[in-house]
């Protein structure tokens, strides 16, 4: 998942079921490239606002299960924080010149 942080938690990504197989992602990937992943959310590029900073969270989740079915974004990442056995995440600063 990527959100924005500083505005009230706005999704900017959201793809669930990636297989195992796939251990990278290169850029400008599509859902050609996640082995059939399910986009629930496109991702959707930084945009601040001129000259204003936001931060974004993308977080990775290992889980318990082999799929989820849930197709908001609410219940997806309730579904997947509940069936996580692990979690990364990194935050990213980024200023609209």
């Amino acid at each position: 998942s990527v959100i924005d942080i500083d505005f009230s938690n706005t999704i900017h990504a959201l793809v669930i079921n990636i297989p195992t197989t796939i251990t990278s992602i290169p850029e400008d990937a599509g859902t050609a490239d996640l082995g059939g992943a399910t986009v629930v959310a496109a991702y959707n590029g930084p945009f601040p606002g001129s000259g204003n900073t936001h931060r974004y969270k993308f977080t990775v989740y290992a889980l318990n299960t082999v799929t989820i079915t849930q197709t908001n974004f609410a219940d997806t990442l309730a579904a997947a924080e509940a069936a996580a056995i692990g979690s990364a995440s990194i935050t990213a600063s980024y200023t609209q010149p």
